[in-house]
């Protein structure tokens, strides 16, 4: 979640596909209903679809990173 939200701070564009609160993920066809938790504690067709989920926004989270690469864009400022 924190790099989701550092990213759309550096662009304003990105957003992450699935929804993080707290320790629930939520697909895009569920964000009126409850999400799927990534405790391991939870049922196992549950987890696995939150992680799943979880997948997913770390693929769009390496495809920006790739994108701010290419274009300098998230470079930290060094202090000197």
């Amino acid at each position: 979640k924190e790099l989701g939200v550092y990213g759309s701070k550096i662009d304003p564009t990105f957003r992450l596909p699935q929804r993080i609160e707290g320790d629930s993920i939520f697909s895009s066809a569920e964000h009126s209903r409850g999400g799927k938790s990534i405790q391991a504690v939870a049922a196992e067709e549950e987890w696995t679809k939150a992680l799943k989920y979880m997948l997913i926004d770390l693929k769009a989270l390496l495809a920006w990173c790739s994108k701010c690469s290419a274009s300098g864009m998230a470079r930290p400022k060094t202090k000197r």
